[in-house]
């Protein structure tokens, strides 16, 4: 379980070093390739990266499963696994600082590999974690500044392999492996005790909170099952149908069912959030790299990424979801 290794060493460097590593996320890349406290620490973590690049290489690397004895805990951390992507984003500015640009464009994808791997596991939590890791290994990896610097071979390299794991990126939650994680909550803890809610309730199902849990599973699963069958829609229909779905589980009369299910909104805009990034990303390289390309799709609208022309001869890249996230675009300059 490469992954699994990588976590943990993650962990020990962040309860150990976490203020040292939060100062070099405001450094320049030349101190984290140069300052003697800062090449010690990048030391620390070569073990790390290489448990990251071997997880990201397998032939079929799944993260932990909740049985495994060798599981960091039934959910990711999100310190961990983002300590494990602070690393790789660390070690890709250092590389690129001394010139290392192939180097550092692969322990960036091994990172964005890992998010995709991570997306996998199922549970929400863990798909919000996934999420976190793409837009530390993409955005935040590579800004503009730094996309200016690659040789054209590591721009070529970036493309491809962003390209291979655009598709791996899901716009949509995996309801499956939350209910399955929900299940095996419910049947480890018995439906006893002050921590039912709505206990009054339970009149509705013959003063029975098992009842009242079984009922809620049922309309969570039905309300599961139909968005499944629309998950080709553009985000603006996607939204409301999640709206409408959300309203009508917390309205059902079963206070269950308001506890269980999460904000699925938030949670499906966060991902489409995250693979907007990756594409923009890959929008910028192609620029860079002079190719003419058409515009992506926006994960966010209903309509291809937009571009368009600045005054200095640059071109904006965005979606249509800056107007609440300002981070979801970016200037190339020409």
């Amino acid at each position: 379980m490469p992954y699994a290794h990588a976590l943990y060493p993650a962990r020990e460097l962040a309860m150990t070093y976490d203020a040292k590593l939060v100062r070099l996320l405001r450094h320049a890349d030349a101190h984290t390739a140069e300052d003697p406290e800062a090449v010690a620490l990048r030391a620390r973590w070569q073990p790390l990266l290489a448990d990251l690049h071997a997880g990201a290489h397998a032939v079929a690397a799944t993260p932990p499963t909740p049985d495994d004895p060798e599981s960091p805990g039934a959910l990711t951390n999100l310190l961990d696994a983002r300590w494990v992507a602070n690393c790789a984003m660390f070690e890709a500015r250092a590389l690129r600082h001394r010139g290392e640009h192939l180097a550092a464009v692969r322990v960036s994808l091994d990172a964005a590999m890992f998010a995709a791997d991570l997306h996998r596991r199922g549970t929400l939590i863990d798909q919000m974690v996934a999420s976190a890791i793409v837009a530390i290994a993409t955005a935040e990896t590579w800004p503009e500044e730094a996309l200016a610097r690659l040789d054209d071979e590591a721009l070529r390299q970036l493309a491809e392999g962003l390209e291979r794991r655009d598709p791996l990126l899901p716009m949509t939650a995996d309801h499956d492996g939350e209910m399955v994680f929900a299940l095996r909550t419910i049947a480890a803890a018995p439906i006893e005790g002050d921590w039912v809610p709505g206990k009054l309730a339970a009149w509705r199902h013959g003063f029975s909170t098992r009842w009242m849990f079984a009922d809620a599973l049922q309309q969570q699963t039905q309300a599961y099952r139909l968005l499944a069958r629309e998950t080709e829609l553009d985000w603006p229909q996607r939204e409301a149908l999640l709206e409408l779905t959300l309203g009508s589980l917390i309205d059902s009369g079963n206070p269950v069912c308001a506890m269980m299910v999460p904000n699925l909104t938030a949670a499906e805009r966060n991902l489409r959030e995250s693979l907007t990034l990756v594409r923009l990303l890959r929008m910028s390289v192609s620029h860079h790299l002079g190719r003419e390309q058409s515009p992506l799709r926006d994960p966010l609208g209903d309509s291809p990424l937009q571009v368009s022309l600045r005054d200095d001869g640059g071109v904006r890249l965005q979606s249509v979801g800056t107007e609440q996230r300002r981070k979801l675009a970016r200037d190339v300059t020409p």
